[in-house]
Parts: C-alpha cells; sequence; structure tokens
C-alpha cells in the first residue's frame, strides 16, 4: 500500500473541510492539522498523567447513559477539546466540516461530544451544553492513506458504467421470543428508507447470512438493523446475527463474521450499520480500530456508518431514517448525520434521551462525499429484482 504524503493530504479534502490526526505515545501526543487549503502544521502535547484513564471514564460514562456524574463528564469533555483540538479549531476558519484520525484512546471517542466552552452551569439541560456538534460535521478516518483508498474506490464507483442494479437493500432480522436478543423497530425503519429509495427490504426470516451473501453485491447502499458482537481480543470473530443461529452449517448458519466479510467484494458506496458495536473492536497504535465496520473497509466499501456502542432501538429508527432522509436531498454523509442527531435533539418529544448515550453512538467513516446515487442516479426500483419485495 502506498502511503499518503501529507503534501498530498489537501487532495481528500473539500473546500470546507480540515484534518486532524493524532498520534499518541506514552507520555505525550502528536497533532497533525491540515486546514481547508491544505496547509499543514504539527503540535506536541504532553499528556497528563492520568489522561488515558480519565478518557476511558468519559466513554464508559457514554456507554452506561446515566445522568450521575455529569458534572464531572461535561468538564472532561471540555479539558480534551481544550488539550487535543482547540489550538487546531482556532485556525481551520470557515471549515465546517472535520476529518479525525483518532489513535490510542482516542479511537473511542465521538468528537462531536467535546465541549467547545466551560460546561453551563448546574440545572442547565442536556440541550444547553456548547457541543461540537453544533459547530461541525465529523467524519472518521482509520488514517489518511486508507481514506485516500476509499476515495478513488468512491470515484471508480461514479464513473464506472456497471452500476449495481438495485438502490437500497436492507436487512432487519428477528429473533426468538425467548431470546435476550429480541428486537424491535427494526422492520418499520428498513421498510421506511425503502420507500424512500426504492430497492428492497427483508425482515424476520427472510433476512438470513445466505440471502445477504447471494443479494448485497447488487446493492449500492445497503442498511443492516440487527444485533452485532465486536470481539476486542479477536477481531476477526466479531459478527453480525442475522437473527437465531441456524442449523450446523458453518457456512450460512446466521452468524456472519468479520474474517467472512472482509474477503467479501461489494459494489455498496455505502452501508449503514445500525448493529450494537459494530465500529469498536481491538485498538491498533496507528492502525485504527479492527471492527465489523473495518471489515466492510476491506470488502471496498467506501463509506460506513457505526455504532461505537449500544445502539438503543428508540432512537436507532429516527436517526437512521434522517439520515437518509438528508442524503437524499444531497447532503454530504457527514453533514447528514450532524443533521439528523439536531433534529433528533431540538424535539421536544425526545427531551429525555438528549444525554449523548442516545445520539452520539452513530459515527460515519471513510469517504464523507454526497451519496453516488444522486450523481449517477440507478433506475428507481420499487419490486420485482433478484428476491420478493417486503410490503
Amino acid at each position: 500500500m502506498e502511503v499518503l504524503a501529507a503534501k498530498d493530504v489537501h487532495k481528500l479534502l473539500r473546500p470546507d473541510q480540515a484534518m486532524a490526526d493524532f498520534f499518541l505515545t506514552e507520555t505525550d501526543a502528536y497533532i497533525f492539522s491540515f486546514d481547508a487549503r491544505g496547509d499543514f502544521r504539527w503540535r506536541k502535547v504532553s499528556l497528563p498523567q492520568a489522561f488515558r484513564e480519565q478518557t476511558r471514564d468519559l466513554v464508559t460514562y457514554l456507554w452506561k447513559g446515566e445522568d450521575t456524574g455529569r458534572e464531572q463528564f461535561l468538564r472532561q469533555a471540555w479539558l480534551l477539546d481544550s488539550l487535543m483540538l482547540n489550538p487546531e479549531r482556532s485556525r481551520f476558519g470557515t471549515a465546517k466540516s472535520l476529518v479525525i484520525v483518532p489513535d490510542d484512546v482516542l479511537m473511542l471517542v465521538p468528537f462531536e461530544i467535546l465541549l467547545s466552552r466551560p460546561p453551563n452551569s448546574s440545572g442547565s439541560t442536556w440541550r444547553d451544553q456548547h457541543w461540537l456538534l453544533n459547530d461541525y460535521n465529523f467524519g472518521y478516518a482509520y488514517s489518511a492513506t486508507l481514506l485516500n483508498i476509499q476515495n478513488d474506490i468512491s470515484e471508480a464507483h461514479e464513473k464506472t458504467a456497471q452500476k449495481p442494479p438495485h438502490v437500497f437493500g436492507g436487512f432487519a432480522p428477528s429473533y426468538a421470543e425467548s431470546s435476550a436478543y429480541k428486537l424491535q423497530n427494526t422492520c418499520s425503519m428498513v421498510k421506511n428508507v425503502r420507500k424512500m429509495l426504492g430497492g428492497h427490504a427483508w425482515c424476520d426470516d427472510s433476512a438470513t447470512e445466505e440471502r445477504f451473501k447471494n443479494s448485497a453485491p447488487n446493492y449500492s447502499t445497503l442498511l443492516l438493523a440487527m444485533h452485532g458482537i465486536s470481539d476486542n481480543e479477536y477481531p476477526e470473530l466479531s459478527r453480525l446475527l442475522f437473527g437465531d443461529p441456524g442449523p450446523d452449517s458453518l457456512i450460512n448458519n446466521n452468524i456472519l463474521y468479520a474474517s467472512e466479510l472482509q474477503i467479501m467484494r461489494l459494489q455498496a458506496d455505502l452501508v449503514v450499520l445500525s448493529a450494537c458495536h459494530s465500529g469498536s473492536g481491538r485498538l491498533e497504535q496507528g492502525e485504527g480500530v479492527y471492527s465489523l465496520a473495518r471489515a466492510f473497509a476491506a470488502a471496498q466499501v467506501p463509506a460506513t456508518v457505526m455504532s461505537l456502542w449500544l445502539l438503543h432501538e428508540g432512537t436507532a429508527p429516527p436517526l437512521v431514517e434522517a439520515f437518509f432522509k438528508y442524503l437524499q436531498a444531497g447532503k454530504t454523509k457527514d453533514e447528514a448525520l450532524r443533521l439528523a442527531k439536531l433534529d433528533f435533539l431540538k424535539k421536544d418529544e425526545n427531551f429525555e434521551m438528549t444525554h449523548p448515550f442516545f445520539w452520539a453512538g452513530l459515527a460515519a467513516s471513510g469517504d464523507m462525499g454526497p451519496w453516488i446515487y444522486l450523481l449517477n442516479p440507478l433506475p428507481m426500483l420499487t419490486g420485482g429484482g433478484l428476491w420478493p419485495l417486503v410490503q
């Protein structure tokens, strides 16, 4: 793999984008930044002694979704921005979109929950905080080199005459009533997105691993609404559950491992993983997170929306559906996800779910450009195709 030189990074950025690339040692952090013009600077900062422990505590607080300890969390979110990103943001000028290439424990942090100013006083609500979400669209990359490859894949998809025959394929399996893995609202979500985009949706017993393997290469956009399991020790064993495990077959038993995913050759421009922990996995210094989302990158998918922790079944559908609404309206992927989150936070009916646990877990990785379908439309299919359409 040809390593991307710093002087070429500006080619990856849109006019409204800037990039912050992090490298952490035991005692220091090196921050390499590129503004919207591609001008390069770097900065070294000494890490506080308890930096990793405090950052992990911040992430653990996000995962739990509890109010207890809120003031400490907010203060840490402000201090983390002050240490890691504020000096860069001050020179990014008019940039409205940031590409974050995290390292080490920073790979666990959704940067949009950092605070641009000190926390608001006691008694304020979650809505009143100065989240970076209010100021920037965020996209993530495993490395600038891999992002360059993903952008090249998007460009190749845009130019090729061999388009996938279908726009959208959605999968929402069900699980046994007695199973701890029971889900709700996922089938309605994939059906609603199918109504917007055309294509096909499979629910319940029709959303099998075998069907996914046979049909996925024929879709430009995929939505997988299901359970994901992350294996931090052996990331190749991270897996998606296409329903209850099937019979003894080792090939199509409804358990799709990352090791199987990464050797597939998909034609999708975008995969949305409404699946718990699909963006988490083993951290590798300088390499990023090895996760289910990373496996899709290996399968030649240039952009993925993933979940960094446990998805709440009441918040995932409105966030995902709004994301596709804005994507269809021509927004870039990072802006579409940000607008979906801001919509969610503004609605009064969601007031009890404004803790960042409910909205910050979905993150976009890879090429953040507009949906390629809008640049090169495919036929809007509402039926037929390879499999029967779910009505």
